[in-house]
């Protein structure tokens, strides 16, 4: 066995494995997939992965569902996001609204 780390133009070799769906979007900037070998099998696979992180959003109870402030609030993430580089970003739900909102825009 031979432990790697699988260069990214080897990612396609990650289907069938728990990455298979992960690794399209990753950034090999800030990505490593790590892998055993086992002749010319991968036998085993994690990632690390540096990601951005969103947290906490919030609207004034008075402007929640109204649309605009959501959108002008969600443009303003999504441009800051861009700007550090990210095409994915990472965050949780902890309430069904959010939870919607989420699947809403693609999670």
């Amino acid at each position: 066995m031979t432990t790697r780390l699988l260069p990214p133009e080897e990612w396609s070799r990650l289907a069938g494995t728990e990455l298979e769906s992960v690794w399209p979007v990753l950034d090999p900037a800030h990505a490593h997939i790590v892998v055993v070998e086992r002749a010319d099998t991968i036998i085993a696979c994690w990632a690390l992965i540096r990601y951005v992180h969103v947290e906490g959003l919030w609207i004034h109870p008075l402007h929640r569902k109204r649309g605009r402030v959501a959108g002008v609030l969600w443009h303003g993430m999504t441009t800051m996001a861009r700007t550090l580089g990210a095409t994915v970003v990472w965050t949780a739900a902890v309430t069904e609204d959010i939870r919607r909102l989420i699947e809403h825009v693609g999670g």
